[in-house]
C-alpha cells in the first residue's frame, strides 16, 4: 500500500482550498484505491474547526499588505512567525506525518506566490523536512504569483528544483515559473476542484429557483493584487457593488449574495445585504457563510447563473454544470476563463460596465456550463493525477 501526503491550505476558511484537497484525494484514490492519503495543512492547522466565523488577527495583519508602507514589516513578521512555529515543533509534527509517507504532493492553489514571504517560508520549511527524510515530492496544480522578492524567489526555486514533477494550473503560471526559475520543467493541468461534482455527489439537487448568485470579495483582498494606481477606495468599492446588486435585481429578479467562506468576505456581504435591505430590495437575500465545500455547492446548485469574483466560486459552479460570469481582480480569474474558452464572460472590476455584466447574465442565465468543456477540463486534471503516481 502506498501512502501519499497531500499538503496545501486544506483547513483554511476559504472552502475552495478544501475542495482542491478533497478532489485531488478523490482522483488519486480513483486511480489506485489502495492508496492511503495523509493530509497536511501548510499553515499548521489540524482541522477545519480553526476556520472560525471571526476575522482573526492573522487575517487582519495579512490585509495590511495592500498598503506598501507595511510590506517590509509584514515580511519580518512572517519570518518571525516561522521561527516561532519551529520552536513550537511544527517541523517535528511534519516529520512525524511524513516519516511513513512514500510521496509528498504539494498543491494546489496559489501556493507559489510571495505574500510577504509567507508561502516561500512555509514551503521551504516543509521541503527541508521532506529532503531530510529522502522523501520524493511533487508540486501539483499550483498557481504562480507575480512580483516575488529576491528571498522569496530564492526559497521557492530551491524548493522546486528537487521536485520529481511540477504541474501548474494554467499557462499564465507556467510562463511566470519560467521567469521565476528558468530551466525548470513543468506541465499545465487544471485545478482538481473541477471534479467537485463527482467528489460531493450527495449535495442536494437544486430547487430551480432562477436566482442569480452573486459571489463577493472584500476590498482589501482585491487591492492586494491590483497596481497601486488602480486600487479602490472604500467609497468607490462599496458603490460599485451596490450598483451591481441594483442592476442585477432590477425587474424584481432574485439575487443572493454569497461567499466562499472567508470571514472578511462575509463581513462585506453582510454590509452589502444591509444596504440592499435599506433600499427596500426585498428580492436580495444573503446565503449563510459556508464552512465546507458541500455547503457552498448546496447554494450554487440553486442558482440559474453565478456572477463571482472568487476563482473557486466559478470552478465549483462549473463543476456542477452551472454557468458563471467572472469579476476579475487578479489575472488568475481572467486566466481561468481563457483556459475554459470563455474570455468574453469575464469582466475587469476596474473597468466594469454594469450594463455589460447584466446583459451577459440575461444571455447566460439558465444555460448550463458546456458538458464537453467540463469533460475536457476534468480530463486534464485526471491526467495530472496519473503524472503524480508515475
Amino acid at each position: 500500500m502506498k501512502r501519499l501526503a497531500i499538503c496545501g491550505e486544506i483547513y483554511s476558511a476559504n472552502v475552495g482550498d478544501r475542495a482542491i484537497h478533497d478532489s485531488l484525494h478523490y482522483l488519486l484514490k480513483r486511480l489506485d484505491p489502495s492508496i492511503e492519503i495523509i493530509p497536511i495543512d501548510l499553515s499548521g492547522r489540524i482541522s477545519s474547526s480553526g476556520a472560525t466565523e471571526r476575522v482573526g488577527l492573522n487575517q487582519r495583519v495579512a490585509l495590511l499588505a495592500a498598503l506598501p508602507i507595511f510590506y517590509p514589516a509584514l515580511m519580518m513578521l512572517n519570518i518571525a512567525s516561522q521561527q516561532v512555529k519551529r520552536l513550537r515543533g511544527q517541523r517535528s509534527q511534519w516529520r512525524q506525518r511524513l516519516e511513513t509517507a512514500d510521496l509528498l504532493v504539494v498543491g494546489g492553489g496559489q501556493l507559489l506566490m510571495d505574500d510577504a514571504l509567507n508561502f516561500p517560508l512555509k514551503i521551504s520549511s516543509l521541503i527541508h523536512v521532506a529532503q531530510s527524510l529522502n522523501l520524493p515530492f511533487s508540486f501539483s496544480a499550483c498557481g504562480v504569483g507575480s512580483n516575488h522578492t529576491w528571498l522569496g524567489r530564492r526559497l521557492l526555486c530551491d524548493a522546486l528544483v528537487g521536485a520529481q514533477s511540477i504541474s501548474l494550473r494554467d499557462h499564465l503560471s507556467q510562463n511566470r515559473l519560467k521567469m521565476l526559475c528558468p530551466g525548470l520543467a513543468s506541465q499545465v493541468t487544471m485545478d482538481p476542484a473541477i471534479w467537485a461534482g463527482d467528489v460531493y455527489p450527495f449535495a442536494p439537487a437544486g430547487r430551480n429557483t432562477g436566482c442569480i448568485g452573486l459571489g463577493v470579495i472584500n476590498r482589501n483582498e482585491a487591492n492586494l493584487h491590483l497596481p497601486r494606481e488602480q486600487r479602490f477606495s472604500k467609497h468607490a468599492w462599496d458603490q460599485l457593488w451596490i450598483d451591481l446588486v441594483g442592476e442585477l435585481a432590477a425587474n424584481n429578479r432574485q439575487v443572493e449574495l454569497f461567499t466562499t467562506g472567508s470571514p472578511v468576505d462575509d463581513l462585506f456581504a453582510q454590509a452589502l445585504f444591509a444596504h440592499a435591505q435599506g433600499r427596500g430590495w426585498a428580492q436580495v437575500s444573503l446565503a449563510t457563510r459556508p464552512v465546507n465545500p458541500q455547503q457552498l455547492l448546496t447554494s450554487l446548485r440553486d442558482y440559474s447563473v453565478v456572477v463571482a469574483a472568487r476563482l473557486h466560486a466559478a470552478i465549483l459552479a462549473n463543476a456542477i454544470g452551472i454557468s458563471t460570469i467572472g469579476l476579475s481582480w487578479d489575472t488568475k480569474v481572467q486566466t481561468y476563463y481563457s483556459e475554459s474558452d470563455r474570455p468574453e464572460l469575464c469582466f475587469d472590476l476596474n473597468q466594469l460596465s454594469i450594463q455589460q455584466v447584466s446583459q451577459a447574465v440575461l444571455e447566460t442565465r439558465g444555460q448550463p456550463f458546456p458538458r464537453e468543456k467540463l469533460e475536457e477540463l476534468k480530463q486534464r486534471a485526471l491526467t495530472n493525477a496519473h503524472l503524480i503516481l508515475g
